[in-house]
């Protein structure tokens, strides 16, 4: 059965001040000789010059300290600011692994979803792998039902079915709704587990087609994984062009709407 037939209904540089010269031991080793007379007086003279080294310059351990206490504030204010734009990023990081966006190019102009992945991980997933690879570049949106739902993903421009990659899990017990803008996973009504690469957005609120039960697949509803959040215009368009019927697609558009690109934004 074709899925079209659906819907029926993320230093501080310590200047160092310059050490004091250091002699060692005792200066006056260096200095002092027991020797007679004037030579006596000069050279103790002499001693009493040496006996002290020399000071290292005051100006220059102040400016150490004082250069020290103007830059401290500095580079931690700096540090502040970069521990801050990290866990930003990383927080922007982490909300678009969660939350990522696809933009659609339609012929009737862009649509942008933010999809689920807290609520819908295995569905997302599952979506953006299909963004990622192609699968939706020149697709129709092969069953438009004005009021209801548009179909679209599975369809070329041949009225030929896109190849899939296996069926996944429903997980239409998310807590999602059917409600107007939404996106959501196209399915074989008869079969819970049956959702591949098409996709339908909610032209209404449909609360029939939530998640009621888990005793039978009408009642387990279809699974929404994302939201529209621009483009509500273009997806209103849709919802009222004109259709027509012919062998095994029902209300097909008369002028063909392609999607023409799905894109994963950065």
């Amino acid at each position: 059965m074709l899925e079209s037939a659906i819907f029926s209904r993320f230093l501080v540089i310590r200047r160092e001040a310059p050490m004091g010269r250091t002699f060692g031991s005792h200066p006056s080793k260096y200095c002092f000789r027991p020797v007679r007379g004037l030579l006596l007086g000069v050279l103790a003279l002499g001693w009493a010059g040496c006996s002290k080294s020399p000071a290292p310059p005051a100006n220059i351990e102040g400016e150490a300290s004082v250069a020290t206490a103007d830059h401290a504030p500095a580079e931690a204010a700096a540090s502040g600011n970069r521990a801050a734009a990290a866990a930003q990023a990383a927080a922007q990081a982490a909300a678009q692994r969660q939350h990522p966006i696809v933009v659609m190019n339609t012929s009737l102009g862009s649509i942008t979803v933010r999809l689920d992945r807290e609520k819908a991980p295995i569905t997302v997933d599952n979506f953006v792998r299909y963004v990622e690879r192609g699968q939706y570049t020149n697709t129709l949106f092969h069953m438009v039902d004005n009021g209801f739902i548009a179909i679209g993903g599975g369809v070329g421009p041949d009225l030929k079915l896109k190849p899939v990659e296996a069926t996944i899990r429903n997980e239409a017990r998310n807590g999602l709704k059917n409600r107007q803008g939404t996106i959501a996973m196209s399915r074989d009504p008869a079969i819970i587990d049956s959702s591949t690469c098409q996709f339908f957005f909610n032209l209404a609120d449909n609360p029939s087609l939530d998640y009621q039960n888990s005793d039978t697949a009408a009642d387990y509803g279809y699974c929404v994984f994302g939201q529209v959040i621009e483009g509500q215009d273009v997806l209103d368009h849709l919802g009222k062009v004109e259709v027509r019927s012919q062998p095994s697609f029902e209300k097909l558009p008369a002028q063909p709407v392609i999607l023409r690109t799905a894109t994963l934004k950065p």
